[in-house]
């Protein structure tokens, strides 16, 4: 990831001048994004995050999964459906029971 920024925060009015965010032009533009992160902090302290700058994968250069979302989805039992990340990871919901896990739900699955 580069990170090409500080961390920001929300200022109160007693809060000391922080260091203005300076926007910079990501390096592609097609396959780049910003991610704000935000950072630990308790219920009553400022809001803190980070911008970065990180390129985005594009589906082929995601490493290949062993089974294809269509194999496994025909390897769950009836009333489930199997999901995938836009980091190519697998999930499982049943929407009658309304609940999701990332455990197949066949127990004996591998």
């Amino acid at each position: 990831m580069n990170d090409l920024s500080l961390p920001f925060f929300r200022q109160r009015a007693s809060s000391p001048r922080l260091p203005e965010y300076r926007y910079s032009e990501l390096l592609n533009k097609k396959l780049d994004i910003r991610l704000v992160t935000l950072l630990p902090g308790k219920y009553d302290d400022d809001i803190k995050f980070r911008i970065s700058h990180v390129p985005s994968l594009k589906r082929a250069d995601r490493p290949s999964a062993l089974m294809s979302l269509k194999e496994l989805q025909e390897s769950l039992p009836p009333g489930y459906t199997a999901y995938e990340t836009v980091e190519g990871m697998y999930f499982f919901g049943h929407d009658e029971m309304e609940e999701t896990s990332r455990w197949h739900p066949v127990q004996d699955f591998d």
